[in-house]
């Protein structure tokens, strides 16, 4: 879901179930159906070349998952995934990484 952007780079791979958006719905009026509040927390997302996003990861508003990442399945990335990682859990954490160093600023500016 894109209100604003989603950006997928090159050779992405997604497995079954995963969900990325880049707005959360506004919730906070009790006097109006969440249906009716509209959209809020609207933040690009961007996904680096040859990731890969196991079975029913979420992608939330204002996240980058770097260039070669893996985001173990059933994750909810909350926030930026550095290249070369691996994030697991929720809210997702790197708990491994390997190859070259790169920062998430520089995949934002190639992607």
């Amino acid at each position: 879901m894109a209100a604003q952007s989603v950006i997928i780079g090159r050779e992405v791979l997604f497995a079954r179930g995963v969900h990325i958006g880049d707005h959360d719905h506004a919730w906070a009026d009790p006097a109006l159906p969440v249906m009716r509040q509209g959209i809020t927390n609207v933040k690009p997302v961007a996904i680096g070349d040859g990731a890969w996003l196991g079975r029913n990861v979420t992608v939330t508003a204002g996240v980058s998952i770097g260039r070669g990442a893996v985001v173990a399945a059933g994750a909810v990335v909350t926030r930026d995934v550095p290249p070369h990682s691996l994030a697991a859990g929720v809210p997702a954490r790197v708990i491994r990484s390997w190859g070259p160093a790169e920062s998430v600023i520089h995949l934002r500016a190639r992607i």
